[in-house]
């Protein structure tokens, strides 16, 4: 009733409780990816905290089922166990945990089911050039070799990229890669396209191989590496370079000139 004495119809309603079944719970994932990094679990297996509880929705919000110190709910329980582990690589495992899920009111309603979880390193290197400063400028230049004094090629090791992964060691193999311009014909010998740029790598050097080049041609070429961690996972970054002839010319005297 409002203030002016209107009075409105009257409602009602109905709220029907009963006991919770099997099938009221939610079951978590059944695969799980967790990336290594996410917690120290050297020892230990990552909790269903992040891996995912069975739960159930109620009037009053979701309420987990398993958690240690509150395994149940009313007529509903659960409980895990996780297998032995599968080691996959150095930084990553499998393993199975299984769940019951428990009616203590009928217990032949009672659910089973398994979650498989995997831990590892599920994501590539993260690669950056390396960095010189030549002009002291606070912004990087691009790398640069000289030629050598007896020859209009360089030689000089290879410099290290930076390298971040997350839980895995890796390693690093390099392509020098220039890009030339190039004609392209069909098989009759009738030119189809005039110019087109062509990749064409000048040296390759594994990561097991020593890490010094020669014979490099005057001009820009790139440091294609490729990085591979113990995961298997792989990540391609390429740095700009340039050969320059810095080597000044020497005069030499004639001394057999007579004039």
């Amino acid at each position: 009733v409002d203030a002016k004495g209107n009075e409105a119809d009257a409602c009602s309603q109905v709220i029907s409780a009963r006991k919770l079944t099997v099938a009221d719970a939610n079951i978590p994932p059944l695969t799980a990816f967790i990336e290594c990094d996410e917690g120290d679990f050297a020892d230990e297996n990552p909790s269903p905290d992040i891996t995912g509880w069975p739960f159930v929705q109620t009037a009053t919000g979701f309420v987990n089922l398993g958690v240690e110190g509150a395994q149940e709910y009313c007529n509903l329980a659960a409980q895990y166990s996780d297998q032995p582990r599968i080691e996959v690589c150095p930084s990553a495992y499998k393993f199975i945990r299984s769940w019951n899920i428990l009616n203590w009111c009928n217990p032949i309603e009672s659910q089973i089911f398994v979650q498989i979880i995997k831990v590892g390193d599920f994501s590539a290197p993260e690669v950056t050039c390396p960095e010189v400063d030549y002009d002291w400028d606070g912004e990087p230049d691009i790398l640069t070799y000289s030629t050598g004094p007896f020859n209009c090629t360089a030689a000089f090791a290879i410099p290290a990229p930076t390298v971040t992964d997350n839980c895995s060691d890796y390693e690093v193999s390099t392509e020098i890669v220039t890009t030339v311009q190039d004609t392209i014909y069909d098989q009759w010998g009738i030119n189809i396209v005039d110019i087109v740029d062509v990749d064409v790598v000048v040296v390759a050097v594994d990561a097991d191989e020593p890490q010094f080049v020669s014979g490099i041609p005057v001009g820009c070429h790139r440091f294609r590496y490729t990085v591979t961690d113990e995961c298997g996972n792989i990540a391609v970054h390429e740095c700009a370079f340039q050969v320059e002839d810095q080597v000044e010319p020497i005069a030499v005297c004639d001394d057999d000139l007579n004039i």
